[in-house]
């Protein structure tokens, strides 16, 4: 969310956080949305995000991203990147969600 408003460039930024469990989200998996009207996620950390691998020469500028895709990833979840209702940036993140 820090990134949502931080790389904002509008004059009301605007973020919004879903978070759902159960019978609104796909069977066994929690869904977390981050969806903001900035400017967009530049198409290269898209790609650093959502791509199979990092290299030398494809890499995020930044650890947050990466991060966040090595934890997902790590969790046996997924990460897509699309555009919001609002024409910025919606990551969607779905892990296992734990019943124990």
């Amino acid at each position: 969310m820090d990134n949502a408003v931080r790389h904002n460039n509008k004059h009301n930024p605007f973020v919004k956080i879903t978070v759902s469990m159960g019978s609104t989200s796909a069977c066994g998996q929690t869904t977390v949305s981050v969806a903001d009207n900035g400017p967009g996620l530049p198409e290269f950390e898209q790609e650093v995000l959502t791509s199979g691998e990092e290299t030398q020469l494809n890499h995020s500028s930044g650890l947050g991203l990466w991060l966040t895709r090595w934890i997902v990833r790590n969790s046996n979840g997924t990460l897509a990147v699309e555009q919001s209702a609002w024409n910025g940036t919606r990551i969607v993140i779905r892990l296992p969600t734990r019943t124990s």
